[in-house]
């Protein structure tokens, strides 16, 4: 029997797919007069299924890579906040602007980077959904925090740094990276709350979906066979549930 995912829905595919086996032993018994019954179509669907299911794990993954990549580039900007305020401390700058430094890093230390990251992290479906999310706004803030860091430091004159990684043209690339991974984790979001939606269309749809298929394929049998057929009994047993 196939492999498929996620228990309740995996327990719905390969529920039809033994409930197609049992009616393709049937014979030229199993002779539906509607089209959506017929063997063929009882095995596209199946096929389309689980092709969405296998899509919907790849761009599981996926997002789960870039929220994880995310996570490391927004934590490297942790690491700088403490020396970059010590800097400009040492540099002599006013203490209007070291106020006003210190301020947006106390923004950025409280959206901590690593606490967003695991409320991104691809659950359960709907959980999913949500907390990416959730998630989304608390990186959207910390990009527009660092943007005002780096505006503020490219006008401070003092702010003159040997060091490389703390050079104003470094934290701008750092500032790229961010909005880059922060679309990064947007497109690939898109991609799978997408195969989210149809895969539970082709499970779920009230009337074409494979739930429902599967329900009217019993029917069928019944009407055919009777309901104290071996066949009827043998379809009967295949349980097949809505969400």
């Amino acid at each position: 029997m196939s492999s498929t995912q996620e228990s309740g829905h995996g327990k719905n595919v390969a529920a039809f797919e033994q409930l197609v086996s049992f009616c393709k032993g049937y014979g030229t018994s199993y002779n539906p007069a509607k089209d959506s019954l017929k063997i063929s179509n009882l095995e596209t669907v199946f096929k389309n299924t689980t092709t969405a299911f296998s899509k919907l794990v790849t761009t599981k993954q996926a997002l789960n890579n870039v929220i994880n990549s995310r996570a490391t580039t927004f934590d490297s900007v942790k690491a700088l906040l403490t020396r970059i305020s010590s800097g400009l401390q040492a540099f002599g700058v006013s203490e209007l602007t070291l106020a006003d430094v210190k301020g947006i890093m106390r923004k950025m230390r409280g959206e901590r980077a690593g606490s967003s990251a695991k409320k991104g992290a691809v659950t359960k479906d709907g959980e999913a959904i949500r907390t990416v999310s959730a998630a989304q706004t608390g990186y959207d803030s910390q990009v527009e925090h660092m943007s005002r860091l780096v505006e503020l430091l490219s006008k401070e004159a003092a702010y003159k740094p040997n060091e490389t990684d703390l050079k104003v043209s470094a934290l701008e690339a750092l500032l790229a990276k961010m909005k880059g991974a922060n679309t990064a984790v947007a497109s690939a979001y898109t991609d799978y709350s997408n195969a989210l939606a149809n895969r539970d269309a082709l499970l779920y749809n009230d009337l074409t979906g494979l739930v429902q298929l599967g329900k009217q394929v019993k029917l069928y049998v019944k009407s055919v066979y009777g309901a104290q057929s071996a066949q009827f009994k043998q379809v009967g047993g295949v349980t097949l549930k809505m969400r």
